[in-house]
């Protein structure tokens, strides 16, 4: 199992922004160690990080934060996990306790499907791969600046 969370040195629970308190999270999940890795070195000056290379994993670290009290502002999700599709997980996610997502998929998906998971407030958002650093940054000023 991977760690939770990723820094130049390998491993650490959270990631800078140094865990502090002002900085909101992002949990990034992604089965593509390398995407995680990029999007981790691109966001730690601007957020506290955390995370996840499969699914279940992006459940079980979403679930201990909760219940240890601790808030995650946004989940960065792949759509096409080993384990399991990101939709299925945002609608896990949504049922412990709601949060923004946004999607990220290397496939085209039907429209009908990235539809339901926004009426159906499991994600707020999608951004197509590749994607380019300032195209993130974008996408996530957009979706955490919107309450």
């Amino acid at each position: 199992m991977a760690s939770n969370t990723i820094n130049t040195s390998e491993s650490a629970n959270i990631q800078p922004g140094k865990g502090s308190s002002t900085l909101q999270t992002i949990l990034i999940c992604d089965d593509l160690r390398d995407i995680v890795r990029v999007c981790s070195v691109f966001l730690r000056s601007k957020y506290n990080l955390l995370t996840a290379e499969s699914g279940e994993e992006c459940l079980s670290v979403y679930s201990r934060e909760v219940n240890e009290g601790r808030k995650i502002d946004l989940i960065l999700m792949d759509y096409r996990l080993g384990d399991m599709k990101g939709g299925d997980v945002a609608r896990k996610i949504k049922n412990i306790q709601p949060t923004r997502v946004i999607l990220m998929t290397a496939f085209e998906l039907d429209p009908s499907t990235i539809s339901s998971l926004r009426e159906d407030k499991f994600i707020v958002s999608h951004i197509k791969k590749p994607f380019s650093l300032k195209e993130l940054d974008r996408t996530i000023d957009s979706v955490i600046t919107r309450n």
